[in-house]
């Protein structure tokens, strides 16, 4: 940890200061250590602001996505299973055995 060299004067009210000492207590901290912490994650702490970016930048992302129905069906199901699944369809397209499936699991295709 830092040496700690450099003295700050903040004013609380008296409500402000009572909160701050019975939440200092039940951590088992002081009321400065609660101030310095509470300063390092709001002000001082670049990941938080880098987290942020982040958030915002994927939120601008443009990502091509499939039906609803497929996209439950890939993040529900295990990789395994998707896999499995997948392999099954291309040897049925090209007219192959259908080797290394689940046992007793069944494709329901509907018929249009």
């Amino acid at each position: 940890m830092a040496t700690l060299n450099k003295r700050v004067q903040v004013l609380l009210s008296a409500s402000q200061y009572a909160r701050l000492k019975e939440i200092a207590r039940s951590r088992g901290e002081s009321v400065g250590a609660l101030v310095r912490q509470a300063v390092q994650e709001q002000y001082l702490d670049t990941s938080r602001d880098e987290r942020l970016a982040a958030v915002e930048e994927m939120g601008g992302l443009r990502l091509p996505v499939s039906d609803w129905e497929q996209m439950e069906r890939e993040s529900v199901e295990s990789p395994v299973v998707l896999h499995r699944r997948q392999r099954a369809h291309v040897r049925r397209r090209r007219g192959t055995p259908l080797e290394g499936t689940v046992p007793g699991h069944h494709q329901h295709h509907r018929q249009g």
